[in-house]
């Protein structure tokens, strides 16, 4: 199971790293979207789960200092961390 996790974990580096733009994109609609309430937890269920989850995950992820990580990269991760918990107060625990 913590070889899954690592696995996991170093994907999730590589796949932000390769796709920067577009993933950071892709968590700002999903948080725009949730923070807006155009999908809620009633109304469209599987697509809040998906995007609460990455959020989620995003969020955890780099709320524990990492090491290898560009310092620069860093800083925008935790402006990004920060933006999305503000952003969705209230309506998701991250």
């Amino acid at each position: 199971m913590e070889q899954i996790r690592r696995l996991s974990k170093e994907q999730s580096s590589v796949l932000e790293e390769s796709y920067y733009v577009q993933y950071t994109t892709l968590l700002g609609s999903y948080t725009a979207c949730i923070r807006d309430e155009k999908v809620t937890r009633e109304r469209n269920p599987l697509m809040f789960a998906i995007a609460a989850e990455e959020l989620g995950h995003f969020v955890l992820r780099h709320s524990v200092q990492e090491s290898g990580l560009d310092p620069e990269r860093v800083k925008e991760f935790d402006v990004l961390v920060d933006i999305i918990r503000k952003s969705l107060h209230g309506k998701l625990d991250l």
